[in-house]
């Protein structure tokens, strides 16, 4: 059975009424901890990504580009395309809203 890719893009594009309903949905999808990019993520630490997302893009549209799947793993790489509506905090300083849309490849 193929990994729900709709179901994992609705849990990052919805706005949850409150971290548990939020933390319900990533729970259905990742494990706990889940490894990002190399980096061990917590469920609470994606519901709290999700929420910054929100706050920092609008409009978000992501474009699934690949998907592989192993046994009990899953990798994607997709594009975010939004608008730059609220501070970006980076580990370089904080880059302010453009208001502009910017395109993300993760």
């Amino acid at each position: 059975m193929p990994f729900p890719l709709d179901r994992l893009l609705h849990a990052w594009n919805e706005s949850w009424p409150d971290d548990a309903a939020a933390r319900a949905a990533f729970a259905a999808l990742y494990t706990d901890p889940v490894a990002l990019n190399g980096i061990l993520v917590t469920l609470d630490g994606l519901v709290a990504m999700a929420r910054t997302m929100h706050e920092v893009y609008a409009e978000p549209r992501r474009q699934i580009l690949d998907v592989v799947e192993a046994p009990g793993r899953v990798a994607f790489a997709f594009r975010l395309t939004a608008r730059h509506v609220g501070p970006l905090a980076t580990r370089v300083g904080t880059v302010d809203a453009t208001g502009r849309t910017v395109a993300l490849t993760a």
